[in-house]
């Protein structure tokens, strides 16, 4: 039997759209997954007003039914993570700069395609038939990674590792040929079970390009 998973872009939301690893799976064999509910709207070759949506949904092992589904705010999703408590992670940043460079042919960010600061991590708390966004932390970085979750040694708790990426951007000066590229930065961010940031290190330059 087949349960229809949503209008559009039911596989491969998460991080890049294509991907195919939506998936976590709960001890008790409940699906949660990420699916798209709206796909871009767009009137031009170069328009940036298209936005997606996405959805965290639980699907129950019995019967494929949906036990709930909660709307997940931002243009981009990570694949959700289960933490040993309960809690579902997940990281989300604004694909409408990717969309909008690819769009209109580019290959990098332009200082005004380049939009700072917007990657924010999600904490999810659930029930058996509902679920809503505890905390949601904002970064300083344009783009992020999934989460990955790992046991905090000694405190009998656990760590959520993110990593961020600045994105490039290139200027270019009115008149002039020649342009300025400003290469991002990548960092990586340990968080505790609430979302208090535990540690953040700087790793350099990102070697990151959309």
């Amino acid at each position: 039997m087949f349960r229809t998973m949503g209008t559009t872009g039911a596989m491969g939301s998460g991080m890049g759209i294509g991907m195919t690893e939506d998936l976590a799976v709960d001890k008790d064999g409940t699906a949660y997954v990420v699916r798209a509910v709206a796909a871009p709207q767009s009137t031009g070759t170069t328009s940036t007003s298209a936005t997606w949506q996405y959805e965290l949904a639980a699907i129950s092992p019995a019967d494929g039914s949906l036990k709930w589904k909660l709307t997940i705010p931002g243009g981009r999703v990570s694949h959700p993570r289960l933490a040993t408590d309960g809690q579902i992670f997940l990281t989300v940043d604004n694909y409408q700069m990717f969309y909008a460079n690819y769009l209109s042919g580019g290959k990098m960010m332009t200082g005004s395609q380049a939009q700072s600061n917007d990657g924010q991590m999600i904490i999810v708390s659930h029930t058996d038939s509902s679920a809503s966004i505890q905390a949601t932390i904002q970064t300083t970085s344009d783009v992020l990674s999934a989460p990955r979750i790992v046991n905090d040694n000694g405190t009998g708790s656990y760590l959520v590792y993110v990593v961020g990426y600045d994105m490039m951007s290139w200027t270019q000066a009115p008149g002039s040929s020649g342009t300025t590229f400003s290469p991002g930065n990548k960092v990586l961010y340990a968080y505790g079970p609430d979302g208090t940031l535990k540690f953040s290190v700087q790793l350099g330059q990102a070697a990151m390009m959309p």
